[in-house]
Order: structure tokens, then sequence, then C-alpha cells
């Protein structure tokens, strides 16, 4: 293959790894780089589009987001390209989710179940599986969120647990923590950061800082929660994750309990000054108390 022809793959795989590590920055400016110069293969565009459009969403361009992430879902049905259409229904159903559009969303996601389970490949299903729980989850059905983050879980474990696996942790320890099994949701958490940490996922560190500050805002711990909470929002849309909506649907009694108290704030030091990669270290330290 022409070395022209392969550098939107090359581009699609440098920030996918930009995104994975937790740089949504650097992934943008290689997206729309190689969207400029012109992207002939349809297989291609799809990824890069589906990518792009996950970062927008986080930004809070949804619209964009929504727009870039059925056309990639078009552009891979148009393909014929299975893994590339695994891909893209994916990120069209987690971008559905941010614009508040749980139909869509669903829709999505359990096309992609559904397609996966007909080619027998069940084991690629356990992150559909677990945004089906989220979406259950924040519309209050808490029986629904448990059967698909059990069939997650299950679907992760049975290879080692890897990229993807802390986000599906961090959502049921959510629904712990809403049931008021604050045990079980620590557990969760703490494999969970176990896992990002082992894997390099950094990507997933703010949906586990914001699980752990509902655990500790449940446990009247408010001083740590309000921190780890602004930690959770403030690196998401970096890292091409919007989790406000979440917490407004899932935990907002939680985020209410440590939401006025001054260490919330935004411009707190430790929120203002902590990097992606040491949230792991003061997670810790904020938990151990």
């Amino acid at each position: 293959m022409a070395p022209g022809v392969m550098r939107p793959y090359a581009a699609q795989t440098g920030a996918f790894l930009d995104f994975y590590v937790g740089d949504a920055e650097t992934a943008r400016r290689r997206l729309e780089e190689a969207l400029r110069d012109g992207v002939p293969d349809p297989s291609a565009q799809a990824r890069l589009l589906a990518l792009l459009a996950m970062i927008d969403a986080a930004e809070g361009e949804v619209e964009v987001a929504s727009t870039r992430a059925e056309q990639a879902v078009q552009l891979a049905r148009d393909s014929a390209d299975l893994q590339t259409l695994f891909y893209a229904l994916g990120n069209a159903g987690d971008v559905a989710m941010t614009a508040g559009d749980a139909g869509l969303a669903r829709e999505r996601h359990v096309e992609c179940i559904e397609r996966l389970q007909r080619l027998g490949l069940d084991w690629l299903s356990a992150a559909p599986h677990a945004r089906l729980g989220d979406l259950a989850l924040s519309a209050g059905d808490h029986q629904r969120a448990r059967m698909w983050y059990d069939r997650s879980i299950a679907l992760w474990s049975a290879r080692d647990l890897g990229p993807g696996a802390p986000q599906t942790l961090a959502g049921l320890a959510r629904l712990d923590t809403v049931e008021g099994d604050l045990d079980s949701a620590r557990r969760a958490l703490d494999t969970a950061l176990a896992t990002a940490e082992r894997c390099g996922s950094r990507g997933e560190y703010p949906w586990i800082a914001v699980g752990y500050a509902a655990v500790l805002a449940a446990a009247g711990r408010r001083e740590e929660s309000g921190i780890l909470f602004g930690l959770g929002l403030r690196h998401g849309p970096r890292v091409g994750r919007d989790l406000r909506r979440l917490v407004d649907a899932e935990l907002a009694p939680f985020f209410a309990l440590a939401a006025d108290d001054p260490w919330t704030s935004a411009e707190h030091p430790l929120v203002i000054s902590t990097p992606l990669e040491d949230l792991p270290a003061l997670i810790e330290k904020l938990v151990a108390g």
C-alpha cells in the first residue's frame, strides 16, 4: 500500500494512542490535519471522524459531534469494514449519551452488541454492555443497570482486565454508591485504579476520581470529595470525556454534599495544579485520609 494511502491510518493510530493516555488536544490536532489532507478511503475517514466526534462532544460541541458521529457510522456501513463499523457505532453511542439522546445511544450500542454476537465475537462487546448499564443507571433503573454491568464485567474477566474495564468498574461503583454499598463501591474503584495504572489508561482516571468522590461524599468526607469531583470534572474534557451530565444524572445528591464546601471550587490549588498522570497518587492520598 502506498505511503499516502497509509497516512490516515497512521494518523488515526497516533490519535487513538494520544486519546488513550489522556491527551485529547494532540489527538484532535492529528485528526484534523489528516482530514484536511483528504481521506479517500471511507473506512479510514470513518475512524477519524468517530474519534474526533468524541473529542468534540467532551468539549461541548455537541451538534458538531453528533453530525460527525453519524457520518462516521454511514461511512463505515458504506465501507463494509465491520471492525470500523463496530468502532463507529460505539463512539456514536457515546456521543449520543453526551448529547442526552438516550434512545439513539441505546440503539447504537445494541446494534454493536448484536452484530458482534452474530459473528461469535461476544468478548468484544464488554464496553457497549457497560454503556447500556450507564444508560440504565442514569435513568434510575438500578436492576437493569446491574444486569448490564454484570454482563460487561463477565466479558472483561474472560481475559486479563485491560483498557475499558476501569470505566466499567467505575460505573458499577456508582451504582453501589447510589444503593448505599460503599464497601463494594470502594473495592470496584480500587480494582479500576490498579487496572488503569497497570495498563497506562490515563484517559479513564477522571471516571475513577468521580467515583471515589461520590463514595467519600456519602461517607461525610466533604473536603476530599470536593477535590476529587473537581479533578474529575476538570480533566474529563481534557481526555475527551464529558462527565458533568453523568454527575448530574446519577450523583447529584453526592455532588450537592460537596458543592457548598469551598474545597469543591474549580480554582482549588490541587484541582488546578495536579496533572492527569499524578491523579492516582493523589486519589490514594485523599482516600486514605
